[in-house]
C-alpha cells in the first residue's frame, strides 16, 4: 500500500466479469485462486503523487498522473420538478467543457475542485476522484436534487487485459479541446488532438466541499441515494442488511453509466451476503457466481446481478471473521 492512501477493509479477489459475470474457467480455478485482485483506497496524501506511486508499482508508468488525470470545475446546477425528467445533467458545449478543465501541467483554474483520474492499460484499471463529486438524485415528484459532496476514492483492479489500446483519463479533455477548436470539420483522429503540455505538475487548488458524508447503516440504501439507476429504483431494494454497516462513503467512481463503488461489512458468510443481494429485487436475473479461497485462506464468492437496461450489480464477498463478511459492491451500465 502506498503512503498517502488507506486500504478499505482488504484487497478483494477479482474474477473478472464479462459485464459483471465471473467466467467459468480461468487458470488456477482448481485451486480457488482468483486471477486478479481489486481494492478500494481512501486518499489522504497528495493525490497526484499517490497515483504515480501506484502506476509505478503496477508497472504502467505510461499511465502517469499527467496522462491520466485532469483538474476540473464541477458545479451542481439547480433543477426543478418542471424541468427535471432524469437524474442526468445535460452536457456542456465543447467550448464550455474544455474551459472548465485543465491538464495537470497547466496553470490552476479559478474554482477548480476535482482531480479526476482514470487508466485502463494492460491488465490494470484504475479510477480516482479527489475533491468534489456532483450527485443528482431524482425525487418522487420529478424533482432533481443536485449537490456537491466530497470524494477521495481510488479503485485499483489488476488481472484482466483491458484491450490493445490504452484508455487514459486525459483523452476526453484532449478530444474536447480538439472539438472546440475544429469547427464544422470535426476534431480529426486522436493523433491530432492537443496533448498535455510538458512541464511541472501544478497541484490542484481544490476548494473545500464541506464535511464528509455519512456512512449508510442498516436499512439505508447502499449508495446513499447517489446512484442514478438505483435511485430510479428508489434505493429500497438494495439496502444495507440488518446488522451491517458501510466501511466507506459510497462514490460514483468507475468510468461507466453510474459507476458506484462501496464496501460493506455484514453479518454471516459470503454465501449469506450473495443470497441477500440476489433476493433483493424480484425482477432481476438470478446471480451467477464463482467462488474460491484467498491467499490468506478466506472464502470468497463473486458474481453479478443483471438488471434492466444493461445495468449490473457486482457483488464480491470475503470472510472477515467467524460472524461477518466484507463485501465490495459496484454498479455499472453499458
Amino acid at each position: 500500500m502506498v503512503e498517502g492512501s488507506q486500504l478499505v477493509a482488504r484487497a478483494f479477489p477479482w474474477a473478472p466479469p464479462n459485464m459483471g459475470m465471473a467466467p467459468e474457467t480461468w487458470e488456477g480455478r482448481d485451486t480457488g485462486r482468483a486471477p486478479g485482485w481489486q481494492a478500494v483506497f481512501i486518499i489522504d496524501g497528495d493525490p497526484a503523487e499517490v497515483w504515480d506511486e501506484y502506476v509505478s508499482a503496477l508497472g504502467v508508468p505510461e499511465a502517469s498522473a499527467v496522462n491520466s488525470c485532469t483538474v476540473e470545475i464541477v458545479t451542481a446546477p439547480d433543477r426543478t420538478a418542471e424541468d427535471a425528467t432524469t437524474t442526468m445533467i445535460p452536457p456542456d458545449s465543447p467550448a464550455d467543457a474544455a474551459a472548465s478543465a485543465r491538464f495537470l501541467t497547466e496553470p490552476a483554474l479559478d474554482g477548480e475542485n476535482l482531480l479526476d483520474c482514470s487508466a485502463r492499460i494492460g491488465d490494470v484499471s484504475m479510477f480516482m476522484k479527489v475533491g468534489a463529486s456532483r450527485t443528482c438524485v431524482g425525487g418522487d415528484d420529478g424533482s432533481n436534487d443536485c449537490s456537491l459532496r466530497p470524494v477521495s476514492h481510488l479503485v485499483v483492479r489488476v488481472g484482466e487485459p483491458q484491450g490493445d489500446q490504452p484508455g487514459l483519463g486525459s483523452s476526453e479533455l484532449r478530444y474536447e479541446r480538439a472539438l472546440a477548436q475544429s469547427g464544422p470539420g470535426g476534431p480529426g483522429g486522436p493523433e491530432t488532438w492537443p496533448a498535455a503540455p510538458d512541464g511541472a505538475v501544478v497541484l490542484p487548488e481544490l476548494t473545500d466541499v464541506g464535511s464528509e458524508p455519512g456512512l449508510p447503516g442498516a436499512g439505508e440504501p447502499i449508495d446513499d441515494g447517489i446512484d442514478p439507476f438505483l435511485s430510479f429504483l428508489r434505493g429500497s431494494v438494495f439496502s444495507v442488511p440488518p446488522g451491517g454497516r458501510s466501511l466507506v462513503a459510497p462514490a460514483l467512481l468507475i468510468d461507466c453509466n453510474s459507476g458506484l463503488v462501496t464496501v460493506l461489512r455484514i453479518p454471516g458468510t459470503p454465501a449469506d451476503a450473495i443470497a441477500y443481494f440476489d433476493n433483493a429485487a424480484a425482477d432481476d436475473d438470478p446471480i451467477r457466481t464463482s467462488e474460491g479461497v484467498t491467499d490468506d485462506d478466506q472464502t470468497w464468492i463473486t458474481g453479478m446481478i443483471s438488471t434492466a437496461g444493461g445495468y449490473y450489480l457486482g457483488v464480491t464477498a470475503v470472510t472477515h471473521d467467524d460472524s461477518s463478511s466484507d463485501v465490495l459492491i459496484d454498479e455499472c451500465g453499458d
